[in-house]
């Protein structure tokens, strides 16, 4: 993996080069704000330079997008306060906070019935003060994970058993980038601890789509062609999800 940057209308933009021996085509795409270029094992440097200077623009042009989408993301940053709503299991929950007397640790009650999740925290604490905030912050993030953890303990193995796809095992990651990943040569899936915020169908999606990757580690057709087996619908759900994918940033 090489590391380095272009410079496109005074942006500096870092790029990540990658080579993979599976790999046919040159692809370039951003993930947060670095540029991914992923080759053949083949390809040059100068190969790279340029194609980047061809396609410069178009570059720049995704990476504007890309920054105005961060501006928004930062703009709807949680305050964890009463009446703000956090998605889960794609249905929109509203927060509710109070405060308790003696109390010694931030509490997180999620009651998807109910349609709300809980905030309870000492009355020792002051709301409107960063680093409770930042503590709120880390505790949903611990009841996601856990929530995260149960869906795929359960799910996983079903999955796993109606496609005949062994996997060695899989680890909960808190990730905003990517919903899954996998480690193909140790049968090792990865997938984000914030997945739990997306629906139950799309859920689903996603544990069979890294399934497959241990068949086929690319996005060739003939993986698509086998994730489709089990998700007929999985084009509508990748099309809902780029649309949709920004709902478990927080």
């Amino acid at each position: 993996m090489a590391k380095y940057y272009i410079e496109i209308n005074g942006k500096k933009i870092n790029v990540i080069l990658r080579k993979f021996k599976n790999t046919k085509k040159i692809k370039i795409f951003f993930r947060e704000d670095i540029l991914n270029v992923s080759m053949p094992t083949k390809t040059t440097r100068g190969q790279i330079v340029s194609l980047l200077k061809e396609n410069e623009q178009a570059i720049y042009k995704q990476y504007v997008i890309m920054e105005e989408q961060k501006l928004k993301n930062l703009a709807k940053q949680h305050k964890w306060e009463t009446g703000e709503q956090i998605s889960y299991l794609g249905n929109m929950l509203t927060i509710h906070t109070y405060a308790v007397e003696n109390g010694k640790n931030i509490q997180i009650d999620i009651q998807p019935q109910e349609n709300q999740i809980m905030i309870q925290i000492p009355s020792h604490m002051q709301w409107e003060n960063e680093e409770v905030k930042n503590k709120i912050k880390n505790k949903i993030k611990e009841k996601l994970k856990e929530e995260t953890k149960q869906v795929v303990e359960k799910r996983l193995p079903y999955w796993s058993n109606i496609t005949n796809i062994s996997y060695a095992d899989y680890q909960i990651r808190d990730a905003v980038s990517k919903f899954g990943s996998c480690a193909p040569k140790i049968a090792r899936l990865h997938f984000s601890s914030r997945i739990i915020m997306l629906p139950m169908h799309v859920i689903d999606a996603i544990l069979v789509h890294e399934l497959c990757h241990l068949v086929y580690a690319n996005h060739s057709s003939q993986f698509y062609e086998l994730v489709k087996q089990y998700i007929p619908d999985y084009d509508d759900i990748a099309l809902w999800l780029k649309n949709n994918g920004n709902l478990i940033i927080f």
